[in-house]
């Protein structure tokens, strides 16, 4: 089953592909969709019939916006459409017409909050949340991009978000690494791009692209999927060449264990199962590392679900455009199959963390045994001596 290969193109100008008999006919597009299992009425195969039609700039916002751009889709197409980004298209040339943006259920938190980041001469304290004993620095060789991180407990206060950056900066700093934590950073631009809003995106882009090129750094380290998605495979479209190593911090744990700079002693004693991130995942193909790291965890249990790496289930919100009563049954789901294997389930970015955290804090559809939502930074931080 082929995976979905990056970088994923954003232009829709060439519907050629679109237009094969043999896509047209197959239909595992929908069979395989996550929406589609949880309302019939979307379809992938429904949407790219209508564009093959000549009707793509009439697409329901319904369908426009229920798609979780996850990319199951394309990971069982046998002619690789690229559903994902042919959605993100459609919502980009309509955004203009559109009577809204993205139903986003946190008021267009984070819209206004990328909006606000993409404004010249913008003044921050991303550090604020650090605390004692963790060091990091203004200039070196390895920055952590911290993304929108310092800004998500405020919203999501039952997730201690900033718990991840600490653990990432602990581990970092266990292996001799002081990262470069700049109060020049922005947000990544992922949801805006993802939403349609190029304009902001590539605002985004480009302050973030100028600090970077000016620190004379070599690697830069993110803690999330959708970061790390947007900084190694979209910047370079904007930005030019790219001068910096863009890692997800798993794989940076793992470099730094199989190298002997970092090494895991206190055994952490839980049993675990592993969410794929549909950005880290399908959209980057990065499943090996989170998984190293589980694996040199002393006195971890790591179980695998039965829907893993490419044919894992998305967490339901997607670019936080889509979290609806489908997007429960979604998770509902998901969450059944995590709990039947492990009372924990480990993520590698910090959104699926929120967004199954939110789902538990809430109203769930069924009860559901006691699982705790953890990502894989901070159960690594834990094995530290």
């Amino acid at each position: 089953m082929a995976a979905l290969a990056p970088p994923i193109e954003s232009h829709d100008d060439d519907l050629r592909i679109l237009a094969q008999e043999g896509c047209i006919q197959c239909n595992k597009c929908t069979m395989s969709c996550p929406v589609h299992r949880a309302d019939v009425t979307f379809s992938p195969r429904k949407v790219i019939l209508q564009a093959y039609l000549g009707d793509a700039d009439r697409l329901s916002e319904r369908d426009l916006w229920a798609c979780l751009t996850c990319g199951e889709c394309q990971a069982v197409c046998a002619t690789q459409v690229p559903f994902p980004a042919f959605i993100r298209a459609r919502r980009e040339a309509l955004r203009p017409v559109m009577e809204r943006t993205a139903p986003c259920k946190h008021g267009s938190y984070k819209d206004i909050l990328a909006k606000i980041m993409a404004k010249p001469n913008l003044n921050q304290d991303r550090r604020a949340w650090i605390g004692d004993g963790l060091k990091v620095a203004d200039t070196g060789d390895v920055i952590y991009f911290t993304g929108c991180m310092p800004y998500l407990d405020g919203v999501f206060t039952y997730c201690d978000s900033a718990r991840i950056g600490k653990a990432a900066i602990k581990i970092m700093n266990a292996a001799g690494i002081v990262p470069v934590v700049s109060n020049l950073e922005r947000c990544c631009g992922h949801d805006a791009l993802w939403n349609g809003d190029r304009a902001t995106f590539e605002t985004l882009a480009r302050r973030n692209a100028e600090w970077i090129r000016a620190s004379g750094a070599k690697r830069l380290v993110t803690t999330c999927a959708e970061c790390y998605s947007m900084l190694k495979y979209e910047y370079p479209k904007v930005v030019g060449e790219w001068p910096v190593e863009v890692l997800h911090m798993t794989e940076l744990i793992e470099e730094l264990v199989a190298a002997g700079r970092l090494s895991f002693t206190k055994p952490v004693d839980l049993t675990v199962t592993y969410q794929d991130p549909c950005r880290l995942g399908r959209h980057s193909k990065e499943y090996d590392a989170p998984r190293a790291v589980l694996k040199a965890i002393p006195g971890l249990k790591f179980v695998e679900m039965d829907r893993i790496r490419e044919n894992s289930m998305c967490c339901g919100v997607g670019a936080y455009s889509n979290c609806d009563a489908q997007t429960k049954f979604l998770q509902q789901e998901r969450l059944e199959e995590a709990a039947s294997k492990a009372e924990n389930l480990v993520t590698a970015c910090p959104h699926c963390r929120i967004h199954f955290s939110c789902y538990l804090d809430g109203r769930p559809v069924d009860p559901l045994p006691d699982l705790k939502i953890v990502d894989v930074t901070d159960l690594a931080a834990r094995a530290l001596g």
